[in-house]
């Protein structure tokens, strides 16, 4: 595999996309649609499919961060000892116990 180096000004042009956007691309701002995946599959390569993906994971990652930021506030030591709430182990699991 033979690694293609772009300059971030060749980038931009490459994708059809101002300074101003290609810099939230990059800052996970702006989302990959299908057109935009398109061009970063012919200028940088892999396929739609890859691009999508990548970014639905990192959009579905966001949310999960912003659900834990969110159980994090909660009190969930005086919940457990006033027997409304488990104390959770794990993030997931604060998530899970915030929504019991």
């Amino acid at each position: 595999m033979l690694a293609k180096r772009v300059s971030i000004a060749e980038l931009a042009v490459a994708l059809d996309l101002s300074d101003a956007r290609l810099d939230a691309l990059l800052s996970g701002l702006e989302p990959i649609s299908i057109d935009l995946a398109r061009r970063l599959t012919a200028t940088i390569g892999g396929n739609v499919s890859f691009w999508l993906a990548r970014d639905g994971q990192y959009r579905d990652d966001l949310m999960i961060l912003d659900a834990d930021r969110w159980a994090d506030n909660l009190p969930f030591e005086d919940m457990a000892s006033f027997g409304w709430s488990r104390l959770p182990n794990s993030w997931q699991d604060r998530i899970d116990a915030a929504f019991d």
